[in-house]
């Protein structure tokens, strides 16, 4: 199953614009699931990280049922929120063994939230600092991470033409997963392409992106 969490800095987009990958994934014989999740300023940051994980719960259940592994993709601040599913102890909290995680593919990913603070991306968020850090996966100490998950693949993938600082964050979060024990991980940049149109390549077999995510799991499921 292709799990995707859709970006839009927490305060934008859903699942109705965020589903354009399933064709592709089911000429591939790939179940997708794209994860809905209630926005800024309706909500706060934390309660969005506990409405992901309450989604995804039920995702891996419903893989369970099928045995068969899950593969989750995020964008941008959907890669943030991906990255916060490996701060979970599955198994001891709803009985899911790590087997069932085939891998993670972080795009453009945000990890440290705390420069958007002072930023007009806040204005609807409304974090402190230290809401912020608490919810940096580049400030989650090594113990908050899942151990059972230190040899799942993890793809950390940004585009050629992102602004600098999604270039920095996805170097600083592939390399801190390394530094903790994370044996497992890609930190790669795709040529010729944006932040946005780094997704749409999704639409198509023939992509980049499509490529290495579709490879990736046919020789891995």
């Amino acid at each position: 199953i292709f799990v995707f969490i859709h970006g839009g800095y927490w305060q934008a987009r859903s699942r109705h614009d965020s589903g354009f990958m399933a064709k592709t994934m089911s000429d591939a014989q790939i179940l997708t699931a794209v994860i809905d999740y209630p926005i800024a300023p309706q909500v706060t940051i934390d309660e969005i990280v506990a409405c992901i994980e309450e989604s995804f719960v039920k995702v891996l259940q419903w893989a369970k049922e099928l045995s068969t592994k899950v593969y989750i993709c995020g964008h941008s601040a959907g890669a943030h929120l991906a990255s916060t599913l490996l701060l979970i102890d599955w198994e001891t909290k709803y009985n899911i063994e790590p087997e069932i995680f085939g891998g993670f593919f972080l795009i453009s990913g945000i990890y440290n939230l705390t420069p958007l603070v002072p930023t007009y991306i806040n204005e609807p968020l409304g974090m402190t600092v230290t809401i912020a850090k608490n919810h940096s996966p580049l400030y989650r100490d090594s113990k908050d991470y899942w151990s059972a998950l230190k040899s799942v693949p993890i793809f950390c993938i940004c585009a050629e033409y992102d602004p600098t600082s999604f270039h920095d964050q996805n170097e600083q979060y592939g390399s801190y997963l390394k530094q903790i024990g994370y044996d497992n991980i890609t930190i790669k940049k795709l040529d010729d392409c944006d932040h946005f149109d780094i997704m749409e390549q999704l639409i198509e077999r023939d992509q980049p992106l499509t490529n290495i995510i579709l490879s990736f799991i046919e020789n891995s499921a």
